[in-house]
């Protein structure tokens, strides 16, 4: 294994990965030279494990984590602070990893010092009041196309070059992902018709 390289990034992305409307698109991997990755299973996991120096397999977190979790919300991993994720639609939807002893920030897209004293809270705070504005339409890595807006299946984000806008599928039709169409369903359910 090569030894760290001295290039400077910081505050860097580690690693990146989309997931876009079930079909996995990977990015680029930019690796920072204090964080490594490993595709293999962690033998033996400490209690009190906070920083990852290695990312195994069993670290990342799966689509359960998003049953219940709120489309576009930061978490960290269950087992690492240094590693981040959000959902959509009851998914992963990206992830960022940082070095030891640095955690993402989402607002500036950066893997920043960490200056506590504890893993940052995974799940909101007691007390607080989830917000109840509806996320700004965003494309992500889309350059061109069409996706979901989690909150309403009956709207639809729409890219051009990179520009998103939210827009209204006619009425009594749904968005619907696999075909990135709207077409004729059960508003309610968020479900298209059934025959026979």
């Amino acid at each position: 294994m090569e030894p760290p390289s001295t290039s400077p990034n910081p505050l860097g992305t580690v690693h990146k990965r989309k997931r876009e409307l079930g079909h996995q698109m990977c990015e680029k991997i930019k690796v920072d030279s204090r964080a490594r990755m490993a595709l293999q299973y962690r033998t033996a996991r400490s209690s009190d494990v906070i920083w990852c120096e290695l990312f195994y397999a069993d670290d990342f977190p799966d689509n359960s984590q998003c049953e219940t979790a709120r489309d576009g919300q930061w978490y960290t991993f269950p087992a690492c602070c240094n590693g981040a994720y959000n959902c959509l639609g009851g998914g992963v939807w990206d992830m960022m990893l940082c070095p030891a002893e640095f955690v993402y920030n989402s607002q500036t897209d950066e893997c920043a010092p960490y200056t506590g004293s504890e893993c940052p809270p995974r799940d909101p705070i007691p007390g607080d009041v989830p917000s109840t504005e509806e996320p700004a339409a965003s494309c992500g890595t889309v350059r061109n196309g069409r996706l979901p807006y989690a909150p309403d299946c009956t709207k639809y984000i729409l890219c051009v070059q990179e520009v998103a806008s939210l827009l209204d599928c006619p009425d009594g039709y749904v968005f619907y992902v696999p075909f990135l169409m709207c077409l004729p369903g059960v508003v309610e359910q968020c479900t298209l018709y059934q025959t026979g």
